[in-house]
């Protein structure tokens, strides 16, 4: 098993003959000898009369080039030869299947069995052959595509989604290394045709390539290593770490030279140096590094590995094994995954997919060499495996594949059939495009076109497809033949119908162009409970007699529209997986055709029932829960007078129902399943059990109310996750002797308490819980210049609003100490005589209280002020939180304008700063201010810079990007909307991106991330109506911290993750 799964070359020397005769089937030997069978046949092919060998020799290369056409007919002539190799026997018989002659194939592989019994692919051949027809007769209704744009005449493999394209492996000519014994002053005059150069091997290496709407952008070289070779990998989405394929870069290729096997390794990506960096070894237990494993594949959580090995207890060659991240963070013994997945060939290329495990082998009957499965990834183990039907799979090798995750029809597979650039090629695979079609122009009612206008096909009444127009308002939709279809464009307020009829009189090319008219139409988003967007859901528009006109799918962002007529009544019902929202309109005088009707979906799934005690009489006021199959508390009521109770659930998922009392329980675990049909009675039978209850409160006494409470049991593991009622109240029901952790979590305040339901446990008991906050603490020496320390120093700790925590004087030797919170940000200011230091820290995960924090003392600068006033009126706002930070420290303050607007900060010479303004329900604002050499003692700001702030009516939040990713999260885009709206109801607005990165990763890197985080929100804000022109993008990479994680070593993952996000100010051009 090596870098990419099938060969390690042993290199011989070429001597060149540039002549007559014989030279060219010498050249030829030579390729072939190097493996240059590409080269090889161009110069077998020339020679009309070969002999037996090299005969054999060209088969062999046709063989492996997967020209099975030509390689049969070479194979036919070499069958008989007397005494011919046995082998080649098994390779006619390959060529006749792959091109479906099965008879004789099975004749050929049964006399190569005759004369090897011990082949185990001819024999798989001989056992499966049976199955192979059908197997090939499967069809997808896809098409793959050869990216000749990235394609090399070696390698290129292991796609992965990464930012706005994919990253993959290539193999790259090292042209510094020469082969061994090659006559370089001979004339042969085609080096540069050959694929690996006149290098002893090509070198595996990483590159990039944007990719949007099916094109590819210039690939680029994103890491390398001189000492190793970069193979297939997977991407951490926790972490974002890589995790490899590593084998030593091997120096000696005389035989037996080869030193090093595969490893798997993880690293961080330098996209600003081109190389990984913090390289180690994945540690995996009872994996040895005299044991070769590659092919890493990981779980979205990031706790499973998946990876292929040649351990000893496997069923063949390399087989499939899964580990798990231990509690330790050590990864767990391999697992075999089993006879349902391993064979006794060779098992490589696991890629996960949400509940999928796709995988390549070649030893189970199928197209050809590696072919492409897919299995269940079930508690149970990986499952029930099948094979991918062409054009994902073919008679060569085909591994490696990747999917689109928005729709699993487009993506990507490695392969190395015929014809192909050289070696491994990527594919792009995707629907085949009707034959029929139709395709036009949506223009307004003025003949402009009509950019981002929805159009969709219909048949009787239900969607069929749709498509947003081009920014040249084009579009294009597939059809079936001998079909009516209702052709649809809309936008709020307008649109435009055609009836089409794909009969014998259909004719593709001609356009159906559509004109937008005034017309009444609803549209909307439909979304989650928790506010997230709804797409691929169904929506129905009925009529008042409850008739469905239109039944269609949202978009990828929830949004819906359906045309109506004047002066009717409707219904919109939006379904998805047993949640369902609906809306009732009437289109009369007072309809608005631009608002939006949004809908929310709700569970569908009833449960309900009632709580009794022992005897059967209905027991009211009782505690009742429900919690998912992981033990999350999900919604509680109390049983009504008659011991009533109700929920809501989702379709296909299982829950747990608890009732309790003091002393008293009933628990119960239920399974929407398709019996479910609806709604179901399920009675709660209160019995004597133990229960743990108690109150729950804060450090200065007051009820803790709604604040998350944990069941734990004796190893740490979550039982259950409850919380407190309005009264700080909770309870729980507990088993017979059992020990457990009670846990009360609010923010940053915590508090548990240690119980044993043992025979002298108080099941009657209050056990109270008293939260307080974890405290750390900091402390150092305040510096004068010259580095002595400085007493008398007053020194201040603000927490991160700019509120006072505590004030001390610097003792005799300039030390102070503070009592802090953990998980909060600071900042620590030392003032004396004209002097002051700054340093801003915060107290995370990370955080080592025991390293001393100086404080150097600099001249304080000079005094400045300014006042904050509000648009509309131009009244004083105070309460305004300002953030002035230092951009050369990246060091910040944070003061509050008062009830005059007024706020005073000091600045100092030769500095640049950035001021940032914000308050809750306005638009925020931020400035440059650069300082010269001197500055006023006393200056008023407002004569220099804007200091008016717009009222949004909402609160402008940021939006947050995952690691190293510029794609927008469906709740970005929620928040997104308002901004929107803001935008579309003041055309003359303008709008700032200001977009960040966290401080991991080069400052180039950071900052082209930054800029990829701007271009996206940029062309979400195009693609929903507003001009480019108004737009303006700033990106700032690693600056302007919202904590103080400016070091990677400081903070946490999560703890970074608030500073990966986009910012927005809107400017509305005030005269």
């Amino acid at each position: 098993m090596i870098v990419r799964a099938k060969k390690l070359f042993l290199l011989f020397g070429i001597f060149f003959i540039w002549a007559h005769s014989n030279a060219q089937v010498e050249i030829a030997d030579a390729l072939f000898d190097n493996f240059e069978f590409h080269q090889a046949i161009k110069f077998y092919e020339k020679e009309a009369d070969l002999d037996d060998e090299r005969l054999t020799k060209y088969a062999f290369c046709e063989l492996q080039t997967h020209n099975y056409l030509k390689a049969e007919a070479l194979y036919q002539k070499i069958v008989k030869i007397e005494n011919t190799d046995a082998i080649n026997f098994y390779y006619y018989g390959v060529c006749l299947k792959n091109n479906k002659k099965y008879d004789q194939a099975d004749d050929y592989f049964t006399i190569s069995k005759a004369h090897d019994s011990l082949n185990p692919y001819n024999n798989l051949m001989l056992e499966h052959l049976a199955e192979i027809p059908s197997i090939h007769e499967k069809t997808s209704g896809l098409e793959v595509i050869n990216e000749s744009y990235i394609n090399s005449p070696i390698a290129e493999f292991s796609p992965k989604w990464y930012k706005n394209g994919i990253l993959y492996i290539k193999e790259i000519k090292q042209d510094d290394k020469k082969r061994l014994n090659l006559d370089y002053s001979s004339e042969y005059i085609q080096m540069d045709s050959l694929a690996y150069g006149s290098a002893e091997r090509p070198l595996s290496v990483m590159y990039y390539a944007t990719f949007k709407n099916g094109v590819f952008g210039e690939p680029t070289l994103i890491a390398k290593s001189e000492k190793f070779h970069i193979g297939a990998f997977d991407i951490n989405q926790e972490t974002g770490e890589i995790y490899f394929t590593k084998v030593d870069i091997i120096t000696d290729w005389s035989v037996g030279g080869a030193k090093s096997h595969p490893r798997i390794y993880k690293a961080t990506l330098d996209t600003a140096s081109t190389r990984f960096i913090d390289v180690k070894k994945v540690d995996i237990k009872r994996l040895s590094n005299a044991i070769g494993a590659g092919h890493p594949a990981l779980s979205k959580d990031g706790k499973t590995l998946y990876f292929s090995s040649n351990l000893k207890d496997g069923f063949g060659g390399s087989d499939l094994y899964s580990s798990i991240l231990g509690e330790d963070g050590s990864w767990q013994e391999p697992i075999n995954l089993g006879e349902k997945i391993n064979t006794a060939g060779d098992e490589v290329f696991p890629v996960v997919n949400e509940n999928f495990l796709y995988y390549s082998t070649n030893g189970k009957a199928g197209f050809g060499g590696l072919d492409i499965f897919r299995a269940n990834v079930t508690p149970n183990g990986v499952e029930d495996p099948i094979i991918l039907a062409a054009p994902q799979n073919s008679p060569a090798d085909d591994f490696g594949i990747l999917l689109n995750p928005n729709d699993e029809k487009y993506g990507f597979v490695t392969s190395n059939r015929y014809p192909g650039h050289g070696d491994d090629d990527l594919l792009q695979f995707r629907p085949k495009p009707s034959k029929t079609y139709v395709k036009g122009l949506v223009a307004d009612n003025n003949g402009n076109p009509a950019g981002n206008v929805l159009v969709k096909l219909y048949e009787n009444g239900i969607e069929v497809s749709q498509i947003y127009t081009d920014e040249n308002g084009q579009y294009r939709l597939d059809l079936e033949e001998d079909k009516k279809y209702e052709l649809i464009a809309s936008t709020k307020g307008f649109s435009a119908q055609e009836e089409i009829y794909t009969d014998e009189n259909w004719t593709s090319e001609q356009d159906v162009d559509l004109i937008l008219e005034p017309h009444e139409t609803v549209q909307g988003i439909v979304l989650t409970e928790e506010g997230l967007f709804a797409s691929n859901t169904q929506v129905e528009l009925f009529d008042k007699k409850g008739n469905v006109i239109f039944s269609a799918l949202t978009d990828e962002n929830g949004h819906y529209q359906f045309l109506l007529d004047k002066n009717k009544e409707y219904e919109i019902v939006a379904s998805n997986d047993g949640f369902r929202g609906s809306e009732k309109i009437i289109t009369n005088q007072d309809w608005d055709n631009n608002k939006n009707t949004d809908i929310t979906l709700k569970a569908t799934e009833v449960v309900q029932g009632t709580v009794r005690l022992e005897d059967g009489s209905s027991a009211s006021e009782i505690f009742v829960k429900l919690l998912d199959n992981t033990g999350m508390e999900l919604e509680r009521i109390y049983s009504d007078e008659n011991g009533k109770y109700k929920f809501l659930l989702k379709s296909n998922e299982a829950y747990t129902l608890i009732a309790s009392a003091v002393g008293l329980g009933a628990v119960d675990t239920i399974l929407t399943d398709s019996t479910w049909n609806g709604q179901k009675d399920f009675d709660l039978i209160l019995k004597p059990t133990n229960t743990a209850q108690g109150k729950v409160t804060n450090s200065d006494g007051s009820i803790a109310s709604n604040i998350r409470m944990e069941l734990l049991d004796e190893k740490g593991n979550v039982l259950i996750v409850s919380k407190t009622d309005e009264n700080g109240f909770y309870q729980f029901v507990l088993d017979k002797g059992k020990k457990y952790e009670i846990t009360g979590i609010d923010g940053k305040q915590r508090g548990s308490e240690n119980i044993e339901t043992n025979d002298s446990y108080d099941t009657a008991g209050s056990t109270d819980i008293e939260l307080k906050a974890p405290v750390t603490f900091v402390e150092g020496t305040i510096r004068n210049e010259d580095g002595t320390s400085a007493s008398g120093v007053i020194v201040k700790i603000f927490d991160e609003n700019g509120s006072l925590v505590a004030e001390l004087t610097s003792d005799e030797n300039g030390n102070y100490k503070f009592e802090i919170e953990k998980n909060a940000n600071y900042q620590i200011i030392a003032e004396k005589d004209g002097f002051s230091g700054l340093e801003n820290i915060f107290t995370g995960d990370n955080w080592d209280s025991s390293t001393r924090l100086d404080i150097n003392l600099k001249p304080k600068g000079g005094s400045n002020y300014a006042y904050v006033t509000e648009s509309k009126n131009s009244k004083p706002l105070d309460g305004v939180k300002i953030t002035l930070i230092d951009l050369k420290t990246e060091k910040k303050i944070v003061v509050y304008s008062d009830v005059n607007g007024r706020f005073d900060f000091n600045l100092k010479p030769n500095s640049d700063y950035t001021l940032k303004f914000e308050k809750d329900n306005y638009f925020p604002k931020s400035m440059d201010i650069p300082t010269g050499k001197t500055i006023p003692s006393n200056t008023n700001l407002d004569l220099k810079i804007d200091l008016i702030m717009d009222y949004a009516g909402f609160k402008v939040k940021a939006i947050y990007f995952e690691y190293a990713k510029s794609k927008i999260t469906d709740s970005s885009k929620t928040h997104l909307e308002n901004v929107l709206t803001t935008l579309k109801d003041n055309p003359k607005a303008t709008i700032l991106i200001k977009s960040y990165a966290d401080c991991r990763g080069g400052s180039s890197y950071n900052i082209a991330l930054s800029e990829e985080r701007s271009s996206s929100v940029q062309q979400y804000l195009i693609l929903k109506g507003i001009e480019r022109a108004r737009i303006t993008t700033k990106s700032l990479g690693a600056t302007s911290f919202v904590n103080n994680c400016y070091k990677p070593e400081l903070c946490s993952e999560k703890e970074h993750a608030v500073n990966r996000r986009s910012e927005f100010e809107v400017d509305f051009h005030r005269k």
